[in-house]
C-alpha cells in the first residue's frame, strides 16, 4: 500500500528448497527493512517479503504462534533476526527502520471482546506501539484492526490513536478495506492505518488501493469443489425466508430476497446463512453435534483462559 517510489517492488529473490513451506522467498538483496509486531503466524510477513522486504525482528507472546512462526520463517534460515517478545517490554528497535507493521490486538474493539476499548489491557497496547514509533522513527508504518475500531462507538478512540501517531511526526491515513475487494472470497473488513514520516519525499501523496473489480468465490480456489456448478439463486420473499423479519447482521452480499451463496465458510459464525464445512463433506449426525457444541462453547471461560481458544 506504500508508494512504489518509496518501497520498490523489484528485488532479488531465490526460492527455498526447504519443505516447511510450499514456497518461500528468501531475500538476498532486500529493498527495505521492517519489524513485525504482533506477528502471529506471519501473515504480514509473507506479503512484505514478496514485496522485497527483510524482517529484522518480530514480537509475539503466544507460544503456539511463535512455534509456527519460527518453523516457517526462522529455524531453517539460520536467521539472526531478533525475537522481541512482549511488545510492552521492548526498549529499543534497530536504527534506520523503513517500516513497522502489526495487527494490534482487536478484541477491545469487537463485540467478542465486550467492547472495553482502552479499559482492556490489550487496548492499552496501542500506547506501547505509539511509544515505539515515536522513539524509533521508522520511515513508515502499517497497522490493522477490526472494523469495530471505526464504528461510531469507537470513533473517538480511533481519532485519539491517529492524533498520537500524527504528533510523532507522521502523515497518517486510515481506511476500512474489505478482503473481498482485493481477490479473496471472504467478507472480511479491517481498518488499515498507514503513516509516512513527513520528511519523506511525497509523503502527502499516499493513496489507498482501489478495489480490483474482480469477484472471487471459494469455487475458484478450493480444488475439491472447483468442478461443482454454482446453483442459480432462487428469489424468495422476506416473509418466506425470515417470517417477515430480516436479521440485522446481513452483509452487502446477502440480499433480503435470497439465501446467501457467497460464503462456503462464513465469517458470521453459525449465522442464519452459514454453510459449515461439515455441511459440505460427508459427516455423521454425531460428528455434526460435536462440531456445533465446539462452535457454541468456544468462548466459554471454563474450558480455557484464551478468547476463542
Amino acid at each position: 500500500m506504500v508508494k512504489r517510489n518509496y518501497l520498490p517492488l523489484k528485488t532479488t529473490v531465490k526460492v527455498s528448497t526447504q519443505t516447511q513451506l510450499p514456497l518461500h522467498l528468501v531475500i538476498t538483496h532486500p529493498q527495505y527493512r521492517f519489524i513485525d509486531l504482533f506477528a502471529g503466524i506471519g501473515g504480514f510477513r509473507i506479503a512484505l517479503e514478496k514485496l522485497g522486504g527483510r524482517c529484522l525482528g518480530y514480537s509475539e507472546i503466544d507460544k503456539q504462534a511463535i512455534q509456527v512462526y519460527q518453523q516457517n520463517f526462522i529455524s531453517y534460515l539460520n536467521s539472526d533476526e531478533i525475537a522481541f517478545g512482549d511488545v510492552s517490554k521492548i526498549s529499543n528497535l534497530p536504527d534506520n527502520l523503513d517500516l513497522i507493521v502489526g495487527g494490534v490486538p482487536c478484541q477491545p474493539w469487537s463485540v467478542a471482546g465486550c467492547l472495553r476499548g482502552f479499559e482492556d489491557p490489550r487496548g492499552k497496547l496501542w500506547f506501547d506501539v505509539i511509544k515505539l514509533v515515536q522513539k524509533s522513527q521508522p520511515k513508515s508504518f502499517i497497522f490493522e484492526n477490526v472494523s469495530g475500531l471505526a464504528s461510531p462507538r469507537n470513533r473517538e478512540n480511533l481519532q485519539l490513536i491517529i492524533d498520537e501517531l500524527t504528533s510523532c511526526g507522521y502523515q497518517v491515513y486510515w481506511q476500512l478495506l474489505n478482503a473481498y475487494d482485493f481477490g479473496l472470497p471472504q467478507n472480511r473488513e479491517r481498518v488499515f492505518i498507514v503513516g509516512i514520516r513527513k520528511d519523506i519525499d511525497n509523503y502527502e501523496r499516499f493513496e489507498f488501493p482501489l478495489p480490483l473489480g474482480i469477484h472471487p468465490k471459494v469455487l475458484d480456489i478450493l480444488e475439491d469443489i472447483k468442478n461443482i456448478q454454482p446453483v442459480k439463486k432462487v428469489k424468495l420473499s422476506a416473509d418466506t425466508l425470515f417470517n417477515g423479519f430480516v436479521p440485522p447482521s446481513r452483509t452487502r452480499f446477502q440480499k433480503e430476497d435470497e439465501l446467501n451463496d457467497f460464503f462456503i465458510f462464513s465469517d458470521l459464525r453459525n449465522g442464519h446463512t452459514t454453510i459449515h464445512s461439515w455441511d459440505i463433506i460427508k459427516t455423521t449426525e454425531r460428528q455434526k453435534s460435536i462440531c456445533l457444541a465446539l462452535l457454541k462453547l468456544r468462548r466459554s471461560k471454563k474450558y480455557g483462559e484464551k478468547d476463542g481458544h
